[in-house]
């Protein structure tokens, strides 16, 4: 790879407070991202390896960036991308698509709502609404184990990807879609769908019940559709390297 060949990664599964000690999270472990960097680092780039704690760490020394919660993610990638310029931009995290609104309970939604209704025995669905908004918990402090039927309300979290060409439109951008119980029909359309929306050059694409243990089957896809296949996570990593070697000698 040419001198100066910055990639950075994203790697894990990030996570989202419930309160002060319970928190939303995924199963997402690191391994493929870590193998990744790995592989980068043997070709002599220069890799900056973004991950969530807990997740598995490259090999091989890097510089690295922990973050747990998406605006965490988010403001590390600003940091980064405002003082580095990339060639390529791996993003294999796994991130939070919800993280948590408001925190109630059954019993505080009725109360809230037969208060409503001693009112009016016609309520409006805003009014509806906004009495069970009224009826969330005042703090995140730690949620009392005496609580019994928990509601948790969640909100949609800014998709990090789809920030990234707008911060450095150059930039290779890799993403990652993971789908499960589906065809790779189905797959292949997911990943277009990214392409168009995030501006990524290049989808690794995979279904979950083809990962187990050693094998690792995922589909690369670009706008031109399936360009490659793979069946480990070593695979993977490789073959990423390989296609990236082929694009950075081609623009020489």
């Amino acid at each position: 790879m040419k001198t100066n060949y910055n990639v950075c990664i994203t790697s894990g599964g990030t996570s989202e407070p419930i309160d002060t000690v319970r928190r939303i999270t995924n199963t997402s472990t690191g391994r493929l991202g870590s193998k990744i960097a790995d592989a980068f680092i043997e070709a002599g780039a220069n890799v900056y390896y973004v991950y969530a704690k807990g997740s598995a760490l490259p090999s091989l020394a890097c510089r690295q960036y922990e973050v747990d919660t998406v605006d965490s993610v988010s403001k590390v990638l600003t940091l980064l991308f405002d003082s580095v310029s990339f060639d390529v931009m791996i993003h294999a995290m796994a991130i939070s698509d919800y993280e948590v609104d408001t925190i109630s309970s059954l019993e505080a939604m009725t109360a809230s709502i037969q208060t409503l209704l001693a009112k009016t025995s016609k309520p409006s669905k805003g009014e509806i609404k906004q009495a069970l908004l009224d009826s969330k918990e005042p703090t995140r402090s730690k949620i009392s184990s005496s609580n019994r039927n928990l509601v948790l309300t969640l909100k949609q979290t800014p998709k990090v990807i789809n920030q990234l060409k707008a911060k450095q439109p150059n930039v290779f951008l890799v993403g990652f879609k993971l789908l499960s119980n589906t065809n790779l029909e189905s797959l292949k359309n997911a990943a277009f769908s990214q392409i168009s929306q995030a501006g990524s050059d290049l989808v690794v694409a995979n279904r979950l019940e083809d990962i187990h243990h050693n094998e690792h089957i995922a589909y690369f896809i670009d706008q031109t559709g399936l360009i490659h296949q793979a069946h480990t996570k070593e695979e993977i990593a490789s073959s990423l390297v390989q296609i990236l070697y082929k694009k950075s000698q081609e623009s020489i």
